[in-house]
Protein backbone atom coordinates (compact mmCIF):
# COMPACT_ATOMS: atom_id res chain seq x y z
CA UNK A 1 0.00 0.00 0.00
CA UNK A 2 1.31 3.55 -0.89
CA UNK A 3 1.54 5.31 2.52
CA UNK A 4 -0.78 8.82 1.98
CA UNK A 5 -0.93 10.15 5.42
CA UNK A 6 -1.12 13.97 5.76
CA UNK A 7 -1.02 13.77 1.56
CA UNK A 8 -4.90 13.77 0.75
CA UNK A 9 -5.70 16.61 2.55
CA UNK A 10 -8.23 18.34 0.12
CA UNK A 11 -11.93 17.34 0.24
CA UNK A 12 -13.66 17.47 -2.32
CA UNK A 13 -17.16 16.29 -3.80
CA UNK A 14 -17.63 15.07 -7.23
CA UNK A 15 -20.98 16.40 -8.96
CA UNK A 16 -22.90 15.58 -11.84
CA UNK A 17 -26.42 17.81 -12.79
CA UNK A 18 -29.19 16.14 -12.99
CA UNK A 19 -32.55 17.49 -14.23
CA UNK A 20 -35.05 18.30 -11.41
CA UNK A 21 -38.35 19.61 -11.18
CA UNK A 22 -38.67 23.07 -10.50
CA UNK A 23 -41.94 24.97 -8.81
CA UNK A 24 -43.11 26.29 -12.05
CA UNK A 25 -43.56 22.63 -13.58
CA UNK A 26 -40.65 23.32 -15.68
CA UNK A 27 -37.45 21.26 -15.19
CA UNK A 28 -33.94 22.83 -14.11
CA UNK A 29 -30.27 21.50 -13.98
CA UNK A 30 -29.24 20.63 -10.47
CA UNK A 31 -25.55 19.59 -9.50
CA UNK A 32 -26.04 16.53 -6.93
CA UNK A 33 -22.78 15.21 -5.12
CA UNK A 34 -22.40 11.46 -5.79
CA UNK A 35 -18.88 10.99 -4.48
CA UNK A 36 -16.85 12.60 -2.01
CA UNK A 37 -13.02 12.45 -1.57
CA UNK A 38 -9.89 13.63 0.22
CA UNK A 39 -6.99 14.47 -2.90
CA UNK A 40 -3.60 15.23 -2.39
CA UNK A 41 -3.80 18.69 -5.38
CA UNK A 42 -0.64 19.50 -6.89
CA UNK A 43 0.62 21.94 -10.27
CA UNK A 44 0.95 19.62 -13.42
CA UNK A 45 4.14 18.62 -14.04
CA UNK A 46 6.23 16.53 -16.42
CA UNK A 47 5.23 14.14 -18.54
CA UNK A 48 1.21 14.45 -17.63
CA UNK A 49 1.05 18.37 -17.93
CA UNK A 50 2.68 17.79 -21.80
CA UNK A 51 0.37 15.42 -22.52
CA UNK A 52 -2.68 16.87 -21.58
CA UNK A 53 -1.38 20.60 -22.93
CA UNK A 54 -1.32 18.79 -26.09
CA UNK A 55 -4.72 17.93 -26.51
CA UNK A 56 -6.32 20.58 -23.54
CA UNK A 57 -5.50 23.65 -23.41
CA UNK A 58 -5.66 25.17 -19.80
CA UNK A 59 -4.81 22.74 -17.68
CA UNK A 60 -4.79 23.78 -13.78
CA UNK A 61 -4.94 21.05 -11.76
CA UNK A 62 -3.30 17.49 -10.71
CA UNK A 63 -5.56 15.54 -8.15
CA UNK A 64 -4.28 12.28 -6.35
CA UNK A 65 -6.77 10.27 -4.37
CA UNK A 66 -7.10 6.61 -3.49
CA UNK A 67 -8.38 4.40 -6.20
CA UNK A 68 -12.20 3.86 -7.20
CA UNK A 69 -13.92 1.83 -9.41
CA UNK A 70 -16.65 4.40 -9.83
CA UNK A 71 -14.59 7.42 -10.16
CA UNK A 72 -11.91 5.44 -12.59
CA UNK A 73 -14.46 5.55 -15.18
CA UNK A 74 -15.64 9.18 -15.45
CA UNK A 75 -14.64 10.69 -18.63
CA UNK A 76 -15.09 14.68 -19.55
CA UNK A 77 -17.98 13.65 -21.67
CA UNK A 78 -20.20 12.41 -18.34
CA UNK A 79 -20.09 16.23 -17.09
CA UNK A 80 -18.82 15.30 -13.55
CA UNK A 81 -17.11 18.09 -11.97
CA UNK A 82 -14.98 18.82 -8.93
CA UNK A 83 -16.29 21.07 -6.49
CA UNK A 84 -13.29 22.33 -3.26
CA UNK A 85 -15.44 24.85 -1.31
CA UNK A 86 -15.98 27.86 -3.46
CA UNK A 87 -14.08 26.27 -6.92
CA UNK A 88 -15.08 24.54 -9.33
CA UNK A 89 -12.85 22.29 -11.42
CA UNK A 90 -13.73 20.58 -14.78
CA UNK A 91 -12.72 16.98 -15.14
CA UNK A 92 -10.54 16.31 -18.26
CA UNK A 93 -8.63 13.37 -17.87
CA UNK A 94 -8.83 10.53 -15.55
CA UNK A 95 -5.85 7.93 -15.37
CA UNK A 96 -4.66 4.63 -13.24
CA UNK A 97 -1.56 5.69 -11.78
CA UNK A 98 1.22 2.92 -12.65
CA UNK A 99 -2.15 0.63 -13.57
CA UNK A 100 -2.36 -0.80 -10.25
CA UNK A 101 -5.59 0.61 -9.21
CA UNK A 102 -3.83 2.03 -6.37
CA UNK A 103 -4.43 5.35 -6.88
CA UNK A 104 -6.18 7.81 -9.67
CA UNK A 105 -4.65 10.99 -11.03
CA UNK A 106 -7.35 13.45 -12.19
CA UNK A 107 -6.40 16.17 -14.37
CA UNK A 108 -8.68 19.22 -14.16
CA UNK A 109 -9.39 22.43 -15.34
CA UNK A 110 -10.42 25.46 -13.34
CA UNK A 111 -13.17 27.93 -13.58
CA UNK A 112 -16.08 25.56 -14.46
CA UNK A 113 -19.39 27.70 -14.42
CA UNK A 114 -21.64 25.18 -12.29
Amino acid sequence: MIPTAGKRNVPVEFQRFTEAQDAGGGTTLTPVTFASRWVEMKDPTGREFQLAQQNHAGLSHMLVTDWDETLANVTHKDRVFLKNEARYLGIVAVSNANSRNHELVILCREDVSA
